[in-house]
């Protein structure tokens, strides 16, 4: 007997054409699908762009447009999402008084094992004003860096500065001078506008020794801090006891009444007759995110309540961007920019 042949039914022609027809419209139904998933997703990255495009050109002049400066030199910059958030004539360079300390400091802390001990002499101790330095004392470098910046002292300035250059002198290998250093810093890093022939910045004969651009001091500052966080962030201090290696001690008041009332990671004034009132402040957010503001030819005063100004309107700015939900991190990102490290 003949056994019936059994039929698969998915295996019969009719069947099989169905099912080939319903897995490609199954198929293309996920491919339309996940295309418009990627083109949502995409296009609320696209609005968020768009977002901080609009914030920067329409909201920017908004936040800062009751600024009247007496100073006639300035910027607020952020070093994260290298972006300006206010400019007067940044371009433009100035004298620098003291913020020339700032640079002096880098190179100094980069020079440790060419500088070692520093030894005050008369010599150094000849510069203009008096910060209670004597000759004889010896001080280890980093403390002497921090005492600098914090009075902004030309004594120990000039006494960084001879140490140096006399130690490079007994050396073959070396020959560029402490100026040397701090001229080829800046060009490497990009400063072009800044030029320095002191590590004070005092007027010699009522001429500048050191010149730059707020913006270019703002970027120098920046990077400074970034290299040496634990040195500068003593110059944001009200006040700060420092001893030499014999153990006497020298009691540092800042000159800048800010830091009291703002929460600032670094500071540095500056002032001489050719330049007038200079203030650079590295702010610390309260996202976390570092500002630098930078004020030039202001007066001896009116310098800190230019800063003040700025300070108060960086906040503002800054809100607005909250109220938007973009952050200094969505403005980095989209220009391509890693962050930085500011530990």
């Amino acid at each position: 007997m003949q056994r019936s042949k059994k039929i698969n039914m998915f295996k019969h022609p009719k069947w099989d054409t169905h099912f080939k027809l319903e897995l490609k419209i199954a198929i293309i139904f996920v491919f339309v699908l996940t295309l418009g998933i990627l083109y949502f997703n995409g296009l609320g990255h696209v609005r968020k762009q768009a977002q901080i495009q609009r914030l920067l050109v329409s909201s920017l002049p908004d936040s800062f447009d009751g600024v009247h400066l007496i100073g006639t030199n300035a910027v607020v910059y952020s070093p994260e999402a290298d972006m300006i958030l206010y400019a007067k004539h940044e371009l433009q360079p100035r004298p620098l008084a003291s913020l020339t300390k700032v640079m002096t400091a880098q190179v100094a802390l980069g020079e440790t094992s060419t500088l070692g001990t520093i030894e005050l002499n008369d010599i150094a101790l000849k510069s203009s004003g008096n910060d209670g330095l004597i000759p004889g004392e010896k001080w280890n470098l980093t403390d002497l860096v921090g005492f600098m910046l914090s009075v902004s002292s030309n004594d120990a300035a000039e006494a960084i500065k001879m140490t140096y250059d006399s130690n490079i002198s007994n050396s073959p290998l070396n020959d560029t001078t402490f100026i040397g250093k701090m001229n080829e810093l800046a060009k490497n890093e990009g400063l072009s506008s800044l030029s320095f022939q002191s590590p004070s910045g005092l007027d010699n004969e009522g001429k500048p020794t050191a010149r730059g651009s707020a913006l270019d001091v703002a970027k120098m500052f920046a990077i400074a801090y970034r290299e040496h966080p634990d040195v500068f962030a003593l110059s944001s201090e009200a006040s700060h006891v420092y001893t030499n290696i014999d153990g006497m001690s020298h009691k540092a008041e800042n000159r800048n009444p800010l830091t009291s009332k703002w929460n600032l990671l670094a500071s540095k004034t500056g002032f001489t007759n050719s330049a007038g009132g200079n203030l650079a402040v590295i702010y610390q957010t309260a996202d976390l995110s570092p500002l630098v503001l930078v004020v030039m030819g202001s007066t001896e005063k009116d310098r800190f309540t230019d800063i003040d100004q700025l300070l108060t309107d960086s906040d503002q700015f800054l809100q607005a961007m909250k109220a938007e939900g973009i952050t200094i991190d969505d403005i980095r990102e989209q220009r391509g920019i890693s962050k930085i490290d500011n530990k």
